[in-house]
């Protein structure tokens, strides 16, 4: 079987996003990091990228790791687009990647025929914590946009024409205005 995409074992998530993704998606994105430990151990950590204000687009981009296998998990989407919602321009959509780890019975992988979605034991706490973190994380960032900066230049011709141009005086209704 041939990988449909292939990219540098040595090379950083962030430059596999940009091989993928492209400059304009890697250049936009920031660190994320969340954990959840206690005295038995780790319950869970999650790694990752979300887009800054200033990436643009039209649909939301989740590239999901649960212990190193590409699955969706809607709920997660749901909740990470909500706390975009607030943040972005209300057409522009996020860009996320996050590998998540946890224990293996912690994940259940019988959500869906093609083990494609997932559902996670404690589901409700994991979210919760991601997207508290998300939304720290996009607060913090938010204190700078940027905006492209567009030179507008006037042509003395047109402005010129339209102050030579006639005046139109009013007419009652149903007659054609006239020149005067």
């Amino acid at each position: 079987v041939k990988a449909d995409v292939h990219s540098v074992v040595s090379s950083s998530r962030l430059d596999s996003i940009r091989s993928v993704y492209g400059v304009s998606v890697a250049k936009n994105l920031m660190k994320v990091e969340v954990s959840s430990c206690d005295s038995s151990g780790c319950t869970f950590d999650m790694d990752g990228f979300i887009s800054n204000s200033n990436y643009v687009a039209k649909k939301t981009i989740l590239v999901l790791f649960i212990n190193d296998r590409l699955v969706e998990c809607s709920t997660l989407k749901r909740a990470v687009e909500i706390v975009y919602a607030a943040t972005l321009p209300k057409a522009s959509k996020p860009f996320v990647y996050m590998s998540i780890n946890l224990p293996r019975e912690h994940v259940d992988i019988n959500i869906h025929p093609t083990k494609k979605e997932v559902s996670l034991l404690n589901q409700e706490i994991i979210i919760e914590m991601i997207q508290s973190e998300v939304e720290l994380k996009l607060r913090n960032a938010n204190d700078t946009r940027t905006f492209q900066e567009q030179k507008v230049e006037y042509i003395q011709s047109t402005l010129t024409s339209l102050r030579s141009d006639p005046p139109v005086s009013p007419t009652p209704s149903g007659q054609k205005p006239q020149k005067v």
